[in-house]
């Protein structure tokens, strides 16, 4: 079980030398199903995990959200078991359900909006926060990237996690809220702004 949690390390961080464990659903069936494809388990399994590795460390925990584990209503009630287990962070993804890592499949830019929203109006934990991962570029471009970013940070997102975009595209993005990358050799480095 040692690929299951992935740790980050902040570059700019408010105490320094924090680290961030993200528990990544990959692997987590890879583990234990023996394929590398999270669209195979569901919502309540993942949760149990992650409510086990909660008990285990007082570290900051990041729950990946998928794509909400469906429509915006499942969205809603996987964010608060989500705070109920004690993550610090929740995202949610751009694609459509069931999420893939191998194939991402981008979802409508209106259907990722109603799940943020119902993440945000669902979230209620003072100790978390709600932050948007984009996994789908090579489907929707720098011009679709700006739409969703916006409209996701716009509903009221706390950070967004870009996971295989190019740099010079990230760098593009003007924002005050907390921004993360995990591009290959950039996996697992947050880079704050």
């Amino acid at each position: 079980m040692t690929k299951i949690i992935k740790k980050f390390h902040a570059a700019k961080d408010v105490e320094p030398h924090a680290e961030i464990y993200y528990v990544d659903p990959t692997d987590f069936t890879q583990q234990f199903l023996g394929s590398p494809n999270e669209g195979l388990i569901s919502g309540s399994e993942y949760i149990k995990f992650f409510g086990y590795l909660r008990q285990q460390t007082n570290q900051p925990m990041i729950a990946d959200g998928q794509s909400g584990f469906g429509n915006p209503l499942n969205t809603y009630f996987t964010v608060k078991e989500f705070e109920y287990y004690g993550a610090d962070i929740i995202t949610i993804n751009d694609q459509i359900f069931p999420s893939s890592t191998i194939q991402p499949k981008a979802a409508d830019k209106y259907d990722f909006a109603g799940r943020i929203k119902a993440a945000i109006d669902a979230h209620q934990a003072a100790s978390s926060e709600i932050w948007a991962k984009f996994d789908c570029f090579e489907e929707y471009g720098e011009t679709g990237l700006m739409e969703r970013f916006q409209m996701a940070e716009q509903l009221g997102i706390a950070g967004a996690i870009f996971n295989r975009i190019p740099t010079d595209t990230i760098n593009k993005i003007t924002s005050s809220i907390k921004i993360a990358t995990m591009n290959g050799d950039q996996a697992g480095q947050y880079h704050f702004e």
